[in-house]
């Protein structure tokens, strides 16, 4: 069901939602890329050429300041770890995380707020919802600092990719920029202090993928950020009419869904790049990202993760798990 905003915003002329649009991007700008940012940007830049030891000794270090956080600003870890005994100062390593009991999807879904560290009271609590792709979406709460630091970790991915984060960039994601009922062109919004066009996923089609095309290949964005299944869409049809796409960006980064082999070969192929994909999460607490050579790394600076076995014991060094929680 719409709501009453997405009512009002769907009659409005074009000119007026590109000016919500870009206006509403202005604000994300902001909460993303000033404040801090520049100097949490620094740091990812320094961190991501540490080496093995130095990235353990941070990892331990950030363990042992968000336990100590959590343990007393945090109403849910506060009682956990008065219930099971825990002494935040003895989990001062990775390893000492199997201290502490998994968190499952049902108390967050049950009550987020209670996962609000009550130190960031006087902050801007924004609050963020996760895409549900692996099951019911989440609320996650988040402030300023955490969105910065966030996209400091993002535009190093970008950077290291080849690409210019700064740039002008095109996107095709989820969002209902473009009402439903629409059947003409233009099938995007401007971003304009973004620097973004944000195409609309929902309207792709035979009919009308050459008009994308055709504003790609005007626009010239410095990179594009997508769904797989999107830009796939647009490379089979290119391929299959025989469109010449080479040239119309200089990049392309996918995430959100799964980007399996033939989605990528098809999109390599037509488009003449090589596909960075990456995934970040909403809840900002991974982030794993392909290098220039292909590969997939979990960035270790960014969040720890555990990879567990169904029963939640940790797994063994390449040994392949599904763990749900």
């Amino acid at each position: 069901m719409k709501s009453r905003a997405e009512s009002i915003y769907s009659r409005l002329p074009i000119w007026s939602q590109d000016a919500i649009v870009s206006a509403y991007g202005y604000r994300l700008y902001k909460r993303r890329y000033k404040g801090k940012f520049n100097e949490y940007l620094k740091r990812a830049q320094e961190q991501y050429l540490l080496d093995d030891k130095k990235l353990a000794a941070l990892q331990n270090k950030s363990v042992q300041i968000l336990v100590s956080a959590a343990a007393v600003n945090v109403p849910y870890y506060r009682r956990l770890f008065r219930r099971h005994n825990i002494d935040p100062g003895e989990v001062k390593t990775t390893h000492d995380l199997e201290r502490v009991p998994l968190l499952s999807k049902t108390p967050l879904r049950k009550a987020p707020e209670e996962f609000i560290d009550s130190s960031y009271k006087g902050d801007k609590i924004h609050v963020i919802h996760t895409t549900g792709s692996t099951g019911t979406p989440l609320k996650i709460f988040c402030n300023d600092t955490a969105r910065q630091q966030n996209f400091a970790y993002f535009t190093r991915f970008l950077m290291n990719a080849g690409f210019n984060p700064f740039g002008k960039s095109a996107t095709l994601w989820g969002r209902i920029v473009v009402p439903a009922k629409q059947q003409s062109p233009p099938f995007w919004r401007n971003s304009y202090f973004q620097k973004k066009l944000l195409f609309s996923s929902y309207h792709l089609n035979e009919k009308n993928i050459p008009c994308y095309i055709r504003k790609l290949r005007e626009f010239q964005p410095d990179y594009i950020d997508a769904y797989p299944s999107s830009i796939y869409a647009i490379a089979r049809h290119a391929k299959r009419h025989h469109i010449d796409v080479t040239g119309v960006t200089r990049g392309i980064t996918t995430s959100a869904e799964t980007l399996f082999d033939f989605q990528r070969q098809t999109i390599e192929g037509v488009f003449g790049l090589p596909v960075f994909d990456q995934y970040g999460a909403a809840e900002m607490c991974l982030f794993v990202g392909q290098c220039q050579a292909g590969n997939y790394h979990i960035h270790t600076d960014y969040g720890i993760v555990e990879i567990l076995r169904p029963d939640g014991t940790p797994a063994d060094a390449g040994e392949a798990t599904i763990a749900a929680l």
